[in-house]
């Protein structure tokens, strides 16, 4: 009897083994349905700015359907720049059974500069992208099926590097009245060349005196100072001799610093910086004021902008000194009584009509930056 129940016993175990790898097997249709963008639409504009690089977006798509409810279906979320059918795409993120993914805007702009090499620029720029997602069903199903691909564009912000990058220029460094005389923090221009022409911008909120140096944190590097002669053009004189070069009033000032350390000869020019081109609400009769925050050390504006036009920034409401962008969208001088005229330049542009916060940056001596960010 006891023999006959382990019999039945056994039976029974197989049965249950026999049922179990029965609910494993699972129908799989053979023409699955690939899954579809809800977000981002086609066309739509990712505005990213200053202010908001924590705020997120979304993607979302309707989920595929294999038949196969119970199964874990995995989603592999791409970009690519408009055009090269994905030839050349990164993955954005990788998420199993959902149906969303979102990003922080700052992560996602830095995606985008580090994954498509889209400016060697810190400026803003409108890029034209496509995005896809691809579902694979785990091991039950070789074949993935691709959604369409979606269209859309993002107004990127400056590239936010992880670490600080220096070019490879060379500076020498001010220390003065204006910033304490801290020759452990002094401001600095440059020479981009390397020629020992230097230049760059120095706000000064007070007027005060002021000295060039070739090191950081020491008093004993070679130093220059003002002859005397006067301001224009006079004589730079090395290691320490002559008088401290000077501001020429004691109201808050943006100059900008010119060295030549060849013919050793020296100038500063006050600037308050503007915009003007048929881009703007003045056209190239009125320029339209930037103004200059001390904190951040940019000058912006807040503006209301025609896409069919184009504009240049300039100093001193005057073209003696403006800005235009070369073939690659970099800051360069079109006009500077320094560095002469240069009529290769491009005029700068909005995506679209609209109000926008336009920002000049020239704190950091040699690479000029500026941002157009749709509000």
């Amino acid at each position: 009897m006891r023999k006959i129940l382990s019999f039945i016993a056994i039976l029974g175990l197989l049965s249950l083994i026999s049922c179990s790898k029965d609910e494993l097997k699972v129908e799989v249709s053979a023409n699955p349905t690939a899954p579809s963008f809800v977000s981002p639409t086609s066309g739509y504009n990712i505005v990213v700015n200053s202010t908001d690089t924590l705020q997120k977006f979304q993607f979302k798509w309707n989920l595929a359907d294999y038949k196969a409810p119970s199964v874990p279906i995995t989603y592999t979320l791409q970009i690519d720049s408009a055009g090269r059918n994905f030839s050349k795409a990164f993955t954005i993120a990788t998420v199993s059974s959902v149906d969303t993914f979102s990003i922080a805007l700052g992560d996602l702009n830095n995606d985008l500069y580090n994954n498509l090499v889209l400016s060697k620029t810190d400026s803003t720029i409108q890029v034209s992208l496509e995005v896809r997602v691809i579902a694979t069903l785990g091991t039950y199903n070789k074949d993935s099926v691709i959604s369409s691909s979606v269209p859309f564009t993002v107004n990127t912000w400056k590239r936010i590097p992880k670490t600080p990058v220096t070019p490879p220029f060379s500076y020498i460094y001010i220390a003065g009245d204006f910033q304490g005389w801290n020759i452990n923090a002094p401001s600095s221009i440059a020479s981009v060349t390397s020629n020992h022409i230097y230049e760059g911008y120095v706000y000064a909120p007070a007027g005060g005196g002021y000295k060039f140096y070739t090191e950081v944190g020491n008093w004993n590097s070679t130093s220059y100072g003002d002859s005397g002669a006067g301001m224009t053009d006079s004589l730079i004189v090395a290691n320490y001799a002559g008088n401290n070069f000077a501001f020429p009033n004691s109201n808050p000032g943006y100059y900008e610093i010119y060295a030549n350390l060849n013919t050793m000869k020296w100038s500063e020019t006050p600037t308050t910086w503007s915009i003007i081109g048929d881009a703007t609400p003045g056209g190239w009769n009125t320029d339209t004021q930037m103004t200059y925050n001390a904190t951040t050390q940019v000058w912006t504006v807040k503006v209301n902008m025609i896409a069919a036009g184009s504009f240049k920034f300039r100093a001193n409401d005057a073209w003696v000194i403006d800005f235009g962008i070369d073939s690659k969208g970099n800051l360069e001088y079109a006009d500077n009584p320094n560095f002469g005229y240069n009529g290769n330049l491009n005029n700068l542009t909005v995506p679209s009509d609209g109000n926008y916060t336009i920002t000049l940056d020239l704190h950091n001596a040699g690479v000029y930056a500026y941002s157009i960010v749709k509000n």
